[in-house]
């Protein structure tokens, strides 16, 4: 799940009720603190939280000492223990304030420019591409994102390849009104004889694209491109198959309700919905699905959780609304529900591209923060002994103990079993923690995701 935008954590994931008290002399009525006479009007009433009592949970100890609470737009994932027994908080850190840069470094741990950018999901795909003996010609990796999201160019790092080749490249699909990409997927308005005339003047045309790249003898060259444009063809001739995974209700809208607010369609709920599915599905099941998050209610500034001008509200009513379809759509134990996520196959991650300032920007907003925020991972290999807290926020808001969104990234490849430090994933100098790749590979294992191998 990538929250767009900036999820603030101090009234989500990291609150610290001594950080930012009004008496603070230094950092007074921030973090937690900053929206102090807005928290009974917008939990209280509108999120009907009416007892304070029940606002903060404590939950671990950060790498300051400090005790660290879940705020009370986490109600949601409190009220499953069996998902809170398996929920990490990683804080992380970087100097990119815009969205422009610090989303594909979010996205994909590499800084624009650099060749091996690549998102999850490339990584993931080639991977099993590599290892399927099925001649499978559907995606493993898929992006969903929305029709709401106004500056979706910046989500091109999801899907972007790097060194990869492009049958790497996931599956991008967007979530909106009316949409009918499966009938068309399906090839329907062909009939059967206009499908096998056109696949076999497709078969025609790259047949004479491979003799071009031919030897005088007649050997095959090594050709990138020639390799990409068969991909592309086997995947257009299988697409009646991608059709029948899709099928005709995975996008299918639905509405959802969260602090009083009621959207008639709520993408991110269709989105976690359709990724259960892709995840869950019998035959041709997904490794990997990014749901970009935008947000029940549209953040003032670029939507999603971009609150310059309205901060309270709309965190709120995001962070609730995000964090309540997860558990609607995560097994309970004991439950065994095909079309929900087993946390003990799937790993949920909540990344964003920063957080938000601990003190007031214009009126009840709040500026970009990429200096302290966190990330969130559920199940997977997250369990009871992986759970906790790793990092910490300072008095300031600014991280005192971090990691980046690279050596974030770099972890969760370890965590599917795959090699981090490949020509096309990372360098052992982008772990500054490692002199040596075994040594990045336990850092990122033990460090990152606290698992003892």
């Amino acid at each position: 799940m990538f929250l767009y935008g900036g999820l603030s954590p101090w009234e989500s994931f990291y609150v610290v009720e001594d950080h930012g008290r009004p008496s603070d002399p230094l950092h007074p009525s921030t973090q937690w603190h900053l929206f102090a006479d807005s928290h009974a009007r917008v939990f209280g009433r509108n999120c009907g939280l009416t007892d304070p009592a029940t606002w903060l949970h404590d939950y671990a100890i950060d790498d300051n000492g400090m005790q660290v609470a879940m705020g009370p737009a986490t109600l949601p994932l409190r009220q499953r223990a069996d998902i809170m027994d398996r929920l990490r908080v990683v804080v992380l850190a970087h100097d990119l304030e815009p969205h422009e840069a610090a989303v594909p470094y979010a996205l994909s741990g590499q800084r624009l420019g650099n060749p091996r950018m690549a998102g999850m999901g490339a990584h993931v795909q080639r991977y099993f591409q590599e290892r399927d003996t099925t001649g499978r010609t559907t995606p493993y990796s898929y992006l969903l994102t929305n029709e709401t999201v106004i500056e979706r160019e910046l989500f091109t790092a999801a899907t972007t390849v790097g060194l990869h080749p492009g049958a790497a490249r996931p599956l991008a699909l967007t979530i909106r009104q009316g949409d009918s990409f499966g009938e068309r997927l399906a090839r329907g308005h062909l009939s059967d004889t206009e499908r096998t005339d056109v696949d076999a003047l497709l078969a025609r045309y790259a047949t004479k694209l491979e003799q071009r790249y031919q030897t005088l003898d007649g050997e095959p060259l090594r050709a990138r491109a020639l390799a990409d444009h068969s991909f592309a063809l086997d995947a257009l001739a299988g697409a009646p198959a991608l059709a029948e995974v899709l099928g005709s209700e995975l996008l299918a809208g639905e509405g959802h309700s969260a602090c009083g607010e009621t959207d008639a369609l709520d993408h991110t709920r269709v989105g976690i919905r359709a990724a259960a599915e892709l995840l869950r599905h019998p035959t041709h099941p997904a490794r990997y699905v990014n749901v970009v998050d935008a947000g029940m209610r549209l953040a003032d500034s670029s939507g999603g959780y971009d609150t310059h001008f309205e901060h309270p509200q709309t965190q709120a009513v995001n962070t609730t609304s995000l964090l309540q379809n997860l558990v609607d759509h995560i097994n309970e134990p004991g439950e065994n529900d095909p079309t929900k996520i087993d946390l003990d196959e799937t790993m949920i991650v909540l990344t964003t591209e920063f957080g938000r300032t601990p003190t007031l920007q214009v009126a009840q907003g709040t500026n970009h923060f990429p200096y302290g925020y966190v990330a969130v991972l559920i199940g997977g290999p997250i369990g009871p002994d992986e759970a906790g807290l790793v990092g910490s926020l300072g008095p300031s808001g600014a991280a005192t103990h971090a990691i980046s969104p690279r050596e974030l990234r770099a972890a969760l490849l370890a965590s599917m079993g795959m090699w981090p430090f490949a020509e096309e994933s990372f360098a052992v100098g982008d772990l500054p923690e490692a002199s040596t790749e075994d040594e990045g590979l336990l850092w990122c294992l033990e460090h990152v995701l606290g698992v003892t191998p």
